[in-house]
């Protein structure tokens, strides 16, 4: 029985997360944390890993499985968690269904990608970006206005209206509070989506770009799949967007034919090690047979 929920009780613990970030945002404005580094250093650097969580899994995983049974306790929860993310929910599923629609594609005869988070979208000479100019600049090329319009065209935009509604008055609470707040939330949250692109950038480094097996990469450490809601399964996931996260580690078995793939140990961030140049050859080959 699953109760409330659409698909496992678990997604509880993703929404049991996002309300616990909502409380100790509130707590923390109420307190005035510019008289301790200490406080203030640990704020940050909990919420901005509450920020690469929900990123990474909370809002991930609810954009391709609502969590609940009820259309309106979906809505709510959309419009609940937007501050957490510092940007629109809805808005942020136009950005990561693009994603999915083209993952990491890499640049056309225009020097275009059509996934607007591609880690080649401005890369040099047919090379992803770095590795730090990605993760730091990321957060400023979101096309806000691109995704919207999106969603204009679904005649869905109401509810990009309905996230902003709340997330005003959440921000206003946050600055009427404290400006030196203002500035620590800002800080945290600048340092979560780095963390999130950072993220996103090494579960797709080294991958194969037009291979719908090896177009990711992925993690099958124990410890790190439950501490990130299976977040491993990263070619998984994109090869089979629609199964639940309880259910990723099925998927595996899938893609034993795909051939040699990309799998990092302990977690995505050890995935830094470059290909080897027989690697790179075997891309190369393998991305002129699928474009």
């Amino acid at each position: 029985m699953t109760g409330i929920f659409a698909k496992s009780k678990k997604d509880g613990y993703l929404v049991g997360i996002s309300l616990a970030h909502t409380a100790l945002l509130a707590a923390a404005a109420c307190l005035d944390l510019s008289e301790s580094t200490t406080a203030t250093t640990a704020f940050i650097c909990l919420h901005a890993f509450l920020i690469c969580v929900n990123y990474q899994c909370i809002a991930h995983n609810y954009l391709h499985n609502p969590f609940f049974k009820s259309k309106n306790l979906n809505r709510a929860f959309a419009i609940v968690n937007s501050p957490l993310l510092v940007f629109p929910s809805s808005l942020y599923k136009e950005h990561h269904l693009n994603h999915h629609r083209y993952t990491n594609d890499r640049q056309d005869q225009h020097g275009k990608t059509k996934d607007l988070s591609s880690i080649f979208r401005f890369g040099k000479k047919g090379q992803p970006e770095s590795f730090l100019m990605y993760s730091l600049l990321n957060p400023w090329r979101t096309d806000i206005g691109q995704y919207y319009e999106w969603m204009k065209n679904k005649n869905k935009h109401r509810q990009v209206w309905l996230e902003m509604t709340y997330m005003v008055p959440f921000f206003s609470f946050l600055i009427f509070q404290s400006i030196s707040f203002t500035a620590i939330f800002l800080l945290g949250s600048y340092l979560g989506m780095v963390f999130a692109s950072a993220e996103n950038y090494f579960e797709h480094l080294n991958a194969i770009p037009g291979d719908r097996k090896r177009d990711s990469v992925s993690c099958y450490n124990r410890i790190y799949n439950f501490l990130s809601f299976n977040n491993g399964y990263h070619q998984e996931h994109h090869f089979r967007p629609g199964v639940h996260w309880t259910l990723m580690s099925e998927v595996r078995e899938e893609l034993n034919d795909s051939g040699p793939r990309r799998i990092v140990n302990i977690a995505h961030f050890t995935n830094f090690r470059p290909t080897s140049q027989e690697a790179q050859n075997e891309n190369v080959e393998r991305l002129e047979r699928v474009g």
